[in-house]
C-alpha cells in the first residue's frame, strides 16, 4: 500500500508553490511533512489528492492515479482530513460520520470509534455545528478514518485538540498504521509531529529541503532552527 510521490509541480495562479517534490511512505509507515507557514504543504497535499492541478507521478499500491479525478482517488483509497474540519454543520455527528462511510448498524456504533474517540459516543445525535473546535476536529478524523483506506492525508490533525483528544489522535494513527496503510500528516506542532511519524519531510519554499527519519530531525537543532524557525529551548 505504499504511496509515491515523484517530481510533483503544483502552480497556482502563475506561482509556483510546489517544485519537484518527491516522496515515499511506505505500507504502515506515518510521516510528516513539515514547514513554515506558506512553505506550499497544503498545496502538496491537494496536488496529491487531485483538487488542485499538479504535474509529476503519484502512485498508490502500484496504481499510477495522476489522471483520476478527487472522486476516483477517493475509490482507490485515499483518505483525506482537511484543515477546518469541513463538517455539515446542520447534521449530527452520527450523520457527519456515515457520510464518510463509517456507518454502524441499528443503535450499535463499530467498536473502533468508540474504543478511539468515547467522547463521541455521548454526542451522536449533537448537531455538528454545536460541537467544540475540538470535538469538531475528532469528528473530521473520524469520518475519515474508519473508512478503510490505503493512504490517509491529513492536514493539520491536531489542531485545535485538547491533550486528551491529542492522545486519541495518536492512537487512532497508529491504528491506522498497523493496518498497513500509509500515512501523510502536515503539522505545524512539530513535537507531536515527530513522536508519532517514523519518517519526516521538510518543504522550504515549496521545495523539500529535508528527507529522512524523524528520530534524525528531532535531533538536527541545525535544520529545525534555520527552516522551521524553532529556537534554542525546543526539546523534541
Amino acid at each position: 500500500m505504499a504511496l509515491r510521490v515523484e517530481n510533483l509541480d503544483v502552480t497556482l495562479g502563475g506561482v509556483a508553490v510546489v517544485r519537484s517534490a518527491s516522496l515515499l511512505i511506505g505500507a504502515g509507515e506515518i510521516a510528516c511533512l513539515l514547514g513554515r507557514n506558506g512553505s506550499g504543504k497544503t498545496s502538496l497535499l491537494r496536488g496529491i489528492l487531485g483538487l488542485v492541478p499538479a504535474r509529476g507521478r503519484v502512485v498508490l499500491d502500484g496504481v499510477e492515479v495522476n489522471r483520476f479525478p478527487p472522486d476516483r482517488r477517493w475509490r482507490q483509497g485515499f483518505r483525506y482530513v482537511p484543515q477546518g474540519r469541513r463538517l455539515f454543520p446542520k447534521l449530527s455527528v452520527e450523520e457527519n460520520l456515515q457520510l464518510g462511510g463509517c456507518r454502524g448498524e441499528g443503535e450499535v456504533w463499530p467498536s473502533k470509534i468508540l474504543a478511539l474517540f468515547p467522547q463521541l459516543t455521548e454526542r451522536r445525535s449533537q448537531l455538528a455545528g454545536t460541537l467544540s473546535g475540538g470535538e469538531q476536529q475528532a469528528v473530521s478524523i473520524a469520518r475519515a478514518m474508519f473508512e478503510p483506506g490505503q493512504a490517509y492525508v491529513l492536514d493539520e490533525p491536531s489542531e485545535g485538540l485538547m491533550p486528551g483528544a491529542r492522545a486519541s489522535l495518536r492512537e487512532a494513527l497508529e491504528h491506522v498504521r498497523r493496518s498497513g496503510a500509509s500515512v501523510l500528516m502536515a503539522e505545524q506542532d512539530v513535537r507531536f509531529a515527530l513522536a508519532v511519524s517514523g519518517h519526516a519531510y521538510v518543504l522550504e519554499q515549496g521545495k523539500v529541503c529535508y528527507d529522512d527519519g524523524a528520530e534524525a530531525l528531532r535531533k538536527d537543532r541545525s535544520t529545525l532552527k534555520r527552516v522551521l524557525g524553532l529556537g534554542s529551548r525546543y526539546v523534541g
